[in-house]
């Protein structure tokens, strides 16, 4: 199950504020990783899942369309930083993200798990755009 929520923007004179990650309300499991990646014009990022771990991301910058196939049920998902949601990605939900836009997609994520090298509890598997 893909489970996301929309995020409320709090905006004024100064710019612009939204809380991304509310452990509490979200249910977000405490102890893992936050980190931030881009993806550029007409590039893949994912292509994979995880056993153990789980995932959140929200778009910050841009747009991406994020894919996401679980018990081999696939849907389209769209990331962006003028309607921010946040997306949760459970064990074994395989999750893609691209950019067709020429401005660079900006991503935080938070994985529940922090990256170990020697495990690193990922699994390719392609969906395609």
């Amino acid at each position: 199950m893909i489970r996301s929520h929309k995020l409320v923007t709090h905006s004024d004179e100064r710019g612009t504020l939204v809380e991304l990650l509310k452990f509490k309300e979200h249910s977000i499991t405490e102890g893992g990783q936050v980190y931030c990646f881009s993806i550029k014009q007409n590039m893949i990022r994912g292509n994979h899942f995880h056993k153990l771990k789980h995932e959140w991301f929200v778009c910050v910058s841009g747009s991406a369309k994020l894919i996401t196939k679980k018990d081999e049920r696939i849907k389209h998902h769209v990331m962006s930083s003028d309607n921010p949601e946040l997306f949760h990605m459970e064990p074994l939900t395989v999750h893609t993200l691209t950019n067709d836009q020429k401005e660079d997609a900006i991503i935080i994520s938070y994985s529940s798990k922090e990256f170990d090298p020697e495990a690193p509890d990922t699994y390719t598997d392609i969906i395609y755009a």
